[in-house]
């Protein structure tokens, strides 16, 4: 469905995607992990064409993106880690502006919204987002990203402002859309939920993938998540550790 090869984008000395390969299939939970700054987000504004990056390719179905083609965007929701919305709309509103901007079938897209809005027990959908909790702007997010019924769903930091009823209802959801075939990729910071939903789980560090495995793969051969992304990232995590008397000490 969707593959980078040896995506390069450079954003500063320090920043950017540094020859970043993945493959993302129909019908599967792809994780992506990695500490902030690692550049999971850099991966996912990349696919979805934010800026041109500078090397590599990045192919849709096969078909190799040229930066401003657009056309496959129609295919895609996403779910940003932020939770902006246009303020001063209402649910109800947003979601006809997203109809009219995907040319979808209204009356699909409103029974697929209704049955969302009653999924996610949001009620308020004619009031201005702009009194939102967090939470709340999160379901609508949600909502947006999948009214328009898209083959693959991008989701950056799904879980926050989520209370943990809703987590547990939007895990079984992920698992149920990736049942009826569509893709979907999922950031997190969450080992937990990266171990119980993905079927594909990506290592990022430094701008690039440096582990990329199945499920099956990595229980066989790490045993666990946390076993696998404490191998990579035991430097940084002893480093820190190191520093934890000092800080318990001055308290």
């Amino acid at each position: 469905m969707l593959e980078l090869k040896n995506v390069y984008k450079k954003f500063n000395d320090l920043k950017g995607l540094k020859g970043v390969n993945l493959k993302i299939n129909p019908g599967k939970i792809h994780i992506l992990i990695g500490e902030n700054g690692a550049g999971k987000t850099s991966i996912i504004k990349a696919i979805l064409s934010y800026y041109p990056i500078d090397s590599g390719q990045i192919l849709w179905n096969g078909h190799n993106l040229t930066f401003g083609e657009y056309e496959y965007k129609k295919e895609i929701g996403y779910v940003p880690d932020d939770e902006t919305l246009l303020d001063y709309l209402t649910p109800n509103e947003i979601l006809n502006f997203i109809e009219n901007s995907y040319r979808v079938n209204k009356d699909k897209s409103k029974e697929i919204a209704k049955n969302l809005f009653e999924l996610l027990d949001l009620k308020e959908t004619n009031t201005l987002v702009n009194q939102f909790s967090r939470g709340m702007r999160k379901k609508v997010q949600l909502v947006s990203a999948l009214i328009h019924n898209p083959k693959l769903l991008i989701l950056d930091e799904p879980i926050a402002g989520l209370d943990p009823t809703m987590i547990v209802v939007l895990k079984d959801l992920l698992k149920e859309l990736r049942n009826k075939g569509k893709g979907i990729i999922v950031s997190t910071h969450d080992l937990a939920i990266a171990e119980e939903i993905g079927n594909e789980i990506s290592i990022v560090k430094d701008g690039t993938v440096v582990a990329s495995l199945s499920k099956e793969n990595l229980e066989k051969e790490y045993g666990s998540l946390q076993n696998l992304y404490s191998s990579i990232y035991s430097k940084e995590v002893n480093t820190l550790r190191s520093q934890i008397n000092n800080v318990v000490s001055s308290l």
